[in-house]
């Protein structure tokens, strides 16, 4: 659902609950980039800069965003989004839930 190239199975099962999921993207679809912004503004702290449309409007000057997306079942629990190793940055998002 998240991203077809690079899904990884189930981290950790959970008791009553649905297992959590790892996947590593380049483009995750419009429903996930939404997922996503939704949880770095839920974020205290959190930097505009980790939200998918700065993501887009870098990529004018070659910027590729790599998002880190742990989900459990359809909802989007964790991530962390990563600058190429030129920029050498690496952001973490983790709600505070």
């Amino acid at each position: 659902m998240i991203d077809r190239e690079h899904r990884i199975p189930t981290l950790m099962p959970r008791s009553g609950g649905h297992s959590l999921t790892v996947a590593v993207c380049a483009h995750p679809d419009l429903a996930v980039l939404a997922k996503w912004d939704a949880m770095v503004a839920a974020t205290p702290q959190s930097d505009v800069t980790q939200l998918s449309a700065w993501a887009r409007l870098r990529s004018t000057v070659g910027y590729a965003p790599l998002y880190v997306l742990v989900s459990r079942g359809i909802d989007l629990v964790a991530g962390a989004s990563r600058r190429p190793p030129a920029g050498r940055r690496t952001g973490i998002r983790l709600p505070s839930k």
